[in-house]
């Protein structure tokens, strides 16, 4: 989305999310590389976050929807679906297990994908893997979508995340 941003003209929002990934980056390699001290976000991180990338996604669809460059990108909406789609399904479904069981959905559990993942047997790097390289997936297939209106992108996106 940075560089998206700086093609588009919008340095400030470019820096903006160059710096997040950065700090990001050195958080993720530290925590999956390090040997023996993590650094745990807890909820205030993770809440700024989740702000921060929700904040970042509607400005993308926002300028990409008024811009008519060689850049812009008319399918946003749906390429920030795509972008999103694994952490609101796997929310959605957390949250629908824990009220259908009685308890309040913010309610802490180990019933997230990578949690279920462990307890497969996955590595905590191999469960990572997974999951970024399955969101990646969806996202070239968001790409390689593009071409079609709107409404099939997300009918096929959901009916992949939903399988």
């Amino acid at each position: 989305f940075g560089v998206d941003f700086y093609l588009l003209g919008h340095f400030a929002w470019a820096m903006l999310c160059f710096a997040m990934a950065g700090s990001l980056m050195a958080f993720f390699l530290y925590n999956v590389f390090g040997n023996t001290n993590k650094i745990f976000m807890g909820d205030t991180g993770s809440l700024v976050l989740g702000l921060f990338i929700t904040t970042i996604m509607l400005k993308f669809i926002n300028i990409n929807s008024v811009s008519n460059g060689p850049f812009s990108i008319d399918f946003a909406p749906v390429l920030a679906l795509s972008v999103l789609v694994l952490p609101i399904f796997d929310t959605l479904r957390v949250f629908s297990i824990r009220i259908a069981n009685g308890q309040s959905p913010f309610h802490p559990d180990k019933r997230h994908i990578h949690h279920l993942m462990l307890r497969l047997g996955f590595s905590h790097k191999a469960s990572t893997s997974i999951l970024l390289a399955t969101n990646v997936a969806l996202i070239a297939t968001c790409f390689a979508l593009q071409s079609l209106p709107m409404n099939y992108q997300i009918l096929v996106l959901s009916s992949i995340v939903s399988y």
